[in-house]
C-alpha cells in the first residue's frame, strides 16, 4: 500500500488513505497533483485555481514525533482587497508540521517547545487526509493584501474629498462667531 502511494500522483484513488504513522514509518515521499475541484474552501477565497503541484515526505524528528514536511506549488487569482480586480498570485509554500494524535499531545509538544515555534496538526484519527491537510497550509498563507503595487492605477482613492470638506467648512457661518466678537 504505501509503495502505491509514493508512486502516486493523483488525488482520486481507491484504496483507503494512507495512515500517517504507516508514512513515518516508511520514510515516505508522496508527490500529489490536487485539482481545483479537491479544495472546496481553498477555491471559495480563489476567482480561479490551477491545480497544485504538492510534494510531502513523513518521518520522525530527533524526539520521535511525526513529522511532515512539504512544498506546494500552483497559482491562482485572487481579489485585490483594495480594487476589487483579479490579481494573479504564485503559490509557493514550504511547511513542516508534527502531526499529533489528540488535542492534549499537541497542546503538550508546543507547551514543550518553548521559544521555538512549532506547526502541529490534529490529525484525529490514523487516517490522513492528505488533500485536507494542503488546502489547509495554503489557506494559512494566503496574502492580506494581494496588490503590494503602491502606484497601481486601479487602487482606489483612499483620501475622499478632505479639500471639498475644508471648503465646506470655511463657507459655512459658525454660529459661535458672534460670541467670540463679545469677548
Amino acid at each position: 500500500m504505501i509503495a502505491a502511494l509514493m508512486a502516486s500522483t493523483d488525488v482520486a484513488s481507491d484504496d483507503s488513505p494512507p495512515t500517517y504513522i504507516n508514512l513515518a514509518r516508511a520514510g515516505a515521499s508522496l508527490k500529489r497533483t490536487i485539482v481545483a475541484a479537491s479544495c472546496a474552501r481553498l477555491a471559495l477565497e480563489c476567482i480561479s485555481l490551477e491545480p497544485l503541484q504538492a510534494r510531502i515526505a513523513f518521518g520522525f524528528d530527533a524526539h520521535r514525533r511525526i513529522r511532515a514536511t512539504g512544498d506546494i506549488r500552483g497559482k491562482c487569482s485572487l481579489s485585490c482587497q483594495l480594487c476589487l480586480e483579479p490579481q494573479n498570485w504564485q503559490i509557493e509554500e514550504q511547511f513542516e508540521l508534527l502531526l499529533a494524535p489528540d488535542e492534549t499531545q499537541a497542546r503538550r509538544w508546543v507547551d514543550e517547545s518553548g521559544t521555538q515555534l512549532v506547526d502541529v496538526v490534529v490529525v484525529g484519527n490514523a487516517e490522513l487526509d492528505l488533500v485536507e491537510l494542503i488546502e489547509d497550509e495554503v489557506i494559512l498563507r494566503l496574502p492580506s493584501q494581494v496588490c503590494v503595487d503602491a502606484d497601481c492605477c486601479r487602487r482606489p482613492q483612499l483620501d475622499y474629498g478632505s479639500e471639498e470638506v475644508q471648503l465646506t467648512q470655511r463657507s459655512q457661518p459658525n454660529p459661535f462667531a458672534e460670541l467670540g466678537k463679545l469677548k
